[in-house]
């Protein structure tokens, strides 16, 4: 076995050829969760690549294609968008408005999504191996993101299981309908139901100073 690489925060932080780490044990550690990526793009091309052999040849703990996972992408930041929208709407004009609390803290949350989510290429290939995708996200994020993931938003127009967020998938984007598992992610919920949201993070911090309360009330004052 080789030696394990040098990692920080389970990233892969030196380029494989340097030093001398095998696609297999690459793929092996992957799945076994202590491999999440790498910090350069040439060494995420070849863990896409090792897992990719990995799955045609061996299947070992394979949780979907490459075109499936995403998909899944793409339904999972679908689906953050639309309770994004939901939670900024929640006032009393019932529509994105930059001067009520609600819109405000959407704003956060949409960028706290971006700012630290994990790399799209490291999600694909997480995703692929059947990583939770709430673990795409830092800790704090995690309740957050997976109630979102798993429950249908309340507004149906932003709701991408609903028949007009298919139909745009497929008409207006010109993609291929969601694939069948992912119709599972399709539980009821109400911003009533939603966690305490997640507190703002150091990146959005640096970026743009403290702007929200950590915590949102359920219903605009």
């Amino acid at each position: 076995m080789t030696e394990k690489p040098e990692m920080e925060d389970g990233f892969l932080i030196t380029d494989r050829a340097d030093e001398g780490v095998s696609p297999r044990y690459l793929v092996e550690h992957f799945v076994a969760g202590e491999v999440k990526g790498a910090r350069t793009f040439n060494t995420n091309m070849q863990v896409a690549e090792a897992l990719t052999e990995w799955r045609d040849t061996e299947c070992i703990g394979y949780a979907m294609t490459e075109e499936e996972a995403m998909a899944f992408h793409d339904f999972i930041h679908a689906r953050l968008f639309g309770w994004n929208v939901a939670i900024s709407s929640n006032n009393p004009r019932g529509m994105c408005d930059g001067r009520f609390t609600s819109t405000k803290i959407g704003d956060r949350l949409l960028r706290e999504v971006f700012l630290n989510e994990t790399h799209w290429r490291d999600s694909v290939a997480a995703l692929m191996a059947g990583t939770d995708p709430a673990c795409l996200w830092p800790e704090p994020m995690r309740d957050f993101i997976r109630f979102c993931v798993e429950h249908r938003c309340p507004r149906e127009i932003n709701e991408p299981l609903s028949e007009e967020g298919q139909e745009k998938r497929t008409r207006m984007q010109g993609m291929p309908p969601w694939p069948e598992f992912i119709h599972q992610y399709d539980k009821p919920a109400t911003l009533a139901d939603m966690p305490e949201l997640p507190p703002e993070s150091d990146e959005f911090k640096a970026r743009f100073g403290t702007r929200t309360s950590a915590r949102a009330s359920k219903k605009e004052a």
